[in-house]
């Protein structure tokens, strides 16, 4: 994977990290990252595992509340 594809995906989990909003937004807001990764044809795997791990489990959280 290049330099580029990194730096792309870092941003669109950078933007997914927003502090103090409501839990909807953030399950919205990390929904959207998810998607914008898989546009991009990033894979997941190929990125910061704990990053990943953070997705992974804000994912399953938003699944128990039925966010998404």
């Amino acid at each position: 994977m290049d330099i580029e594809t990194v730096k792309k995906a870092k941003k669109i989990i950078r933007d997914m990290n927003v502090p103090n909003k409501k839990f909807k937004t953030q399950c919205h807001l990390r929904k959207s990252a998810i998607s914008k990764l898989r546009h991009h044809e990033i894979s997941v795997r190929m990125l910061d595992s704990k990053i990943v791990e953070k997705l992974a489990d804000f994912y399953d959280k938003c699944k128990e509340h039925g966010k998404l």
